[in-house]
């Protein structure tokens, strides 16, 4: 019987002092401590001391949970409670990277056009392209000033106008 005594202390110690500090207990040493503590008991001796020391275990858990609500601050004209800075950093991640570097692909630039490729693409300087760019503006400019010819006016604000007088009349 000293010997189950004497694996016991660490535990119950252990267990004392978590019941006076939960802010500051080591639930993951308990559960060692439990593991060890029980280890080499018989089977009814081992169920006998995990039932006491599992209990113990959940009135920290609770001693903790009631400290953290008491801290929390909440008023009625308050929207929730107040939370201090450091209460969710353990749970939030600051910052994080990615390295991508495996995925990308070495880009060359090919100058030379082949010919046997098919394709229209090619390399320009940059008087063509700068004179390619402003036909181009220059077209977009046309084909939206035809659109806007093309479009009645009038009907538009009669529609609009239409639509106003029957939304009204609905309201009333």
């Amino acid at each position: 019987m000293p010997t189950y005594t004497q694996l016991e202390l660490n535990l119950w110690g252990n267990l004392k002092s978590a019941l006076n500090q939960p802010d500051g207990a080591d639930f993951y040493g308990l559960w060692q401590d439990l593991e060890s503590a029980i280890t080499p008991l018989e089977n009814n001796q081992q169920l006998h001391v995990a039932a006491e020391a599992i209990s113990q275990i959940v009135e920290v858990y609770v001693k903790r949970a009631n400290g953290i609500l008491a801290s929390l601050e909440v008023t009625d004209n308050s929207l929730g409670p107040v939370l201090d800075d450091d209460f969710l950093s353990g749970l939030m991640r600051q910052s994080m990277s990615l390295d991508l570097s495996d995925l990308m692909e070495e880009f060359a630039l090919d100058t030379e056009p082949n010919p046997n490729s098919g394709s229209v693409v090619s390399v320009l300087d940059r008087k063509e392209a700068r004179a390619l760019a402003r036909k181009a503006r220059a077209q977009m400019r046309k084909a939206l000033k035809g659109l806007a010819e093309q479009e009645d006016i009038p009907k538009w604000q009669n529609a609009i106008a239409l639509c106003t007088i029957l939304f009204n009349k609905r309201e009333l």
